[in-house]
C-alpha cells in the first residue's frame, strides 16, 4: 500500500453508496475488497497504514461482513497494531507512533488505532490512545508525546499538539497553532508562513475526534475546543484555508460545530477520509453507522 493510495477512500465511497441505496451487488464488491485488504495488504511504514486503515474499518462497519470474513478482518486489524514498522518519535509500530508522535504521523496513527479499537472492541487500549489524543489537544493528562524544540511551541512546560489559548510568541497570540507541523514550513516568524502540513495533521485529528466522541470517550470539543481553534487560526490569521485533499474537513467542522468555514466541492478525497461534501452538506442524510461519524 503506497503513501498516496486512494483505494481506501474508494472502498468507503462504495460502502456509503451501498448503504444509501441498498445495492446488494455493490455491497458484495465492498466486502470482496475488504477481504482482499485483510489477506494481501502489505505496509512499509506506519504512515501509509495509518492513512488507509480508517476508511477500510468504517466501510466494514457500514456494510457488515460475513462471520468468517469478519473474523479474518478483525484478526488482521488486531495484528497490524503492533506490527514492527518504521514509525515516528521513537515509535516502531502503529501503537508506538500513536502514543508518542505529536505530529501528523501521530494524528494519523491515532485515527487508525481508534478505528481499530472500536471495531474490535478493545476498550482498554481505546482509553489509552484517547488519553494521547487529549494530551495532543492540550489537556493536562499523563502522556508519552515526544515534542521537538520548535519555536512554535509555548514554554517548555506548556507544550501541546495544538497551542493553548494563552500562548503568546514574539508578542502575538499563537492560539490554535499546530507547532510540530507548522515548523515543517519554517520556524517562528511573523507573519506566519502558510503550509499544508497543519491541515494534514488535522486530517488525522478530526477523524480521531469524531470517532472518540461517538464512542463516548472524548468530547469533540476537548482541549478548550482545540480543533476549532486550529481551524480558526489557519482560516483567519494565517489566511491559509483548506485546499486540495483537505477540503473535506470544513464540511465536517461546520456540521459538528455549526460554524461557517468556507466550503467547496472536494477536489479530491483526503489522505484518510473523504466525501463529506456529500455526507455532511446541510440537509444530507447520514449513513446509519456508529463508526461512520467521520464519514457519513
Amino acid at each position: 500500500m503506497d503513501n498516496n493510495s486512494r483505494h481506501d477512500t474508494s472502498v468507503l465511497a462504495g460502502a456509503l453508496v451501498a448503504v444509501r441505496t441498498g445495492d446488494a451487488r455493490l455491497t458484495a464488491r465492498v466486502r470482496t475488497a475488504l477481504n482482499e485488504v485483510a489477506t494481501t495488504t502489505r505496509f512499509a511504514r506506519v504512515l501509509e497504514m495509518s492513512r488507509n486503515i480508517p476508511s477500510y474499518v468504517i466501510a466494514a462497519d457500514l456494510v457488515g461482513l460475513p462471520s468468517t470474513d469478519d473474523a479474518r478482518f478483525r484478526r488482521f486489524l488486531s495484528e497490524v497494531r503492533t506490527k514492527p514498522l518504521q514509525g515516528h518519535s521513537g515509535g516502531n509500530s502503529l501503537v508506538g507512533t500513536a502514543l508518542r508522535s505529536p505530529g501528523n504521523w501521530g494524528t494519523m496513527a491515532r485515527a487508525a488505532l481508534v478505528a481499530i479499537d472500536i471495531y474490535i472492541d478493545d476498550r482498554t487500549q481505546l482509553t489509552t490512545v484517547a488519553n494521547a489524543h487529549r494530551a495532543y489537544l492540550g489537556e493536562d493528562v499523563p502522556n508519552q508525546l515526544v515534542y521537538s524544540s520548535t519555536t512554535w511551541h509555548g514554554d517548555a512546560d506548556d507544550q501541546a499538539g495544538i497551542n493553548r489559548r494563552d500562548v503568546v510568541l514574539a508578542g502575538r497570540s499563537a492560539d490554535g497553532i499546530i507547532p510540530e507541523d507548522q515548523r515543517r514550513t519554517a520556524e517562528l516568524t511573523w507573519p506566519a508562513p502558510q503550509g499544508s502540513y497543519p491541515w494534514e495533521a488535522l486530517q488525522g485529528a478530526m477523524v480521531t475526534a469524531v470517532l472518540l466522541d461517538r464512542a463516548g470517550e472524548v468530547p469533540f470539543t476537548a482541549g478548550d475546543d482545540a480543533l476549532l481553534r486550529a481551524f480558526r487560526w489557519l482560516s483567519g490569521p494565517n489566511a491559509n484555508p483548506a485546499e486540495g485533499d483537505d477540503t473535506w474537513q470544513p464540511w465536517l467542522m461546520n456540521s459538528i460545530r455549526g460554524t461557517s468555514f468556507a466550503t467547496s466541492p472536494a477536489t479530491s478525497t483526503g489522505k484518510n477520509m473523504g466525501w463529506t461534501d456529500w455526507t455532511h452538506a446541510p440537509g444530507s442524510r447520514a449513513a446509519g453507522s456508529q463508526m461512520a461519524g467521520a464519514a457519513g
